[in-house]
């Protein structure tokens, strides 16, 4: 009977400790009472670089640990392997481009994914050849070799598409992996390649390396929507809320950054040292770093009308698969209305965004 009403009396003991511990504190892993999560972002790049400045000033800001959320970056090498790792449940979310979103809706296919936030506005993606070549428009391009950063990028989906709007057929230009960065540019300066699929970033980085460049006339690519927050419809049914909560910390993370650039530069450097040009003086570093930031941030911004962060304009995506059934890039009907969902925007914009700015123009390191 003792032990009996010793063991009675250390349950009920127990049961108040945790009682006053949930009311007090909530539960245990984030300051919001939220469990936190850790969460893998698969990111279409192989290296880190200040163009993804809204993830990681949301990291370095506290505004995924604020939603109970502990990122676990991974670097893919292009928009197509990211797409298929969602697709098949080997990441939570990914930040691929729509075209092998739009490709996997096939019925053939069958990818059962769709995007829950609309992080670039416009599409990232263009071609560009050197300043001096001889090439002046897309028909120009047959027979000539292209230089994507992997074959699992969107790049070679975009210059295919190209070409077939062209009038040529999409195996006349020959595409060559070259890789990012340093890689890139030293396939420019030796001539191994005659013209680039990339996107801003990379082509800011090369920019910065001294080669001119001249970009082609392309005004079906430029309209389109970008690299965006993706997952499982399975996923997103189960837990809406943690989708949300991840987005929230990314909105956060854009508005800080076109908020204050200079300060989403240092920030970068900060979390990720290798991003920052090395060999030169300070100031010659931070405006390159600059030029890389600014080529992204035109891509960031709501167009005029939209006011939630993460909008997706269905007319804006049904014209994506037009023009991707235009060029032959798919031969089965799409249904452009399953490549996006935005039931999440109300949850994902309940934040005081002004607060975020206000904390952007105080930043100081």
């Amino acid at each position: 009977m003792l032990r009996r009403a010793r063991t009675s009396k250390l349950y009920f003991l127990l049961s108040l400790a945790l009682v006053f511990a949930v009311a007090c504190g909530g539960a245990a892993g984030s300051e919001g009472g939220t469990e936190k999560r850790r969460v893998q972002i698969l990111l279409a790049a192989q290296a880190w670089n200040v163009s993804f400045a809204p993830w990681v000033v949301a990291e370095e800001m506290g505004y995924f640990e604020e939603e109970g959320i502990e990122p676990d970056w991974v670097m893919v090498a292009g928009s197509t392997d990211v797409t298929k790792q969602v697709a098949s449940g080997s990441g939570m979310i990914g930040a691929p481009s729509p075209e092998p979103v739009i490709i996997g809706h096939q019925a053939s296919q069958g990818m059962q994914i769709r995007y829950f936030y609309t992080l670039y506005r416009r599409n990232i993606y263009s071609i560009a050849v050197p300043a001096d070549s001889p090439i002046q428009t897309a028909a120009d391009l047959k027979g000539k070799r292209v230089g994507v950063t992997s074959m699992g990028s969107a790049g070679v989906i975009n210059i295919k598409a190209v070409l077939k709007e062209a009038g040529l057929d999409p195996e006349d230009a020959t595409v060559v992996a070259i890789g990012e960065s340093g890689q890139a540019a030293a396939a420019v300066q030796k001539g191994e390649v005659d013209a680039l699929s990339l996107w801003d970033a990379q082509y800011a980085i090369l920019e910065n390396q001294g080669i001119a460049l001249r970009y082609l006339d392309t005004p079906s690519l430029t309209k389109l929507p970008s690299n965006s927050l993706l997952a499982r419809d399975e996923d997103l049914e189960k837990d809406p809320d943690l989708f949300a909560r991840v987005a929230r910390a990314v909105a956060k993370g854009t508005i800080f950054t076109l908020e204050n650039p200079d300060a989403a530069v240092r920030i970068v450097w900060k979390r990720h040292p290798d991003t920052k040009p090395a060999g030169m003086p300070e100031e010659e570093a931070f405006a390159q770093a600059k030029h890389i930031l600014e080529a992204r941030s035109e891509r960031l911004w709501l167009e005029e009308g939209v006011t939630q962060w993460g909008y997706s304009d269905p007319e804006v995506y049904h014209a994506f698969v037009d023009f991707m059934a235009e060029q032959g890039l798919i031969t089965e009907p799409v249904n452009s209305e399953d490549l996006y969902t935005n039931e999440l925007l109300d949850t994902i914009n309940d934040f005081d965004a002004d607060a975020v700015r206000e904390q952007a123009r105080n930043w100081s390191g």
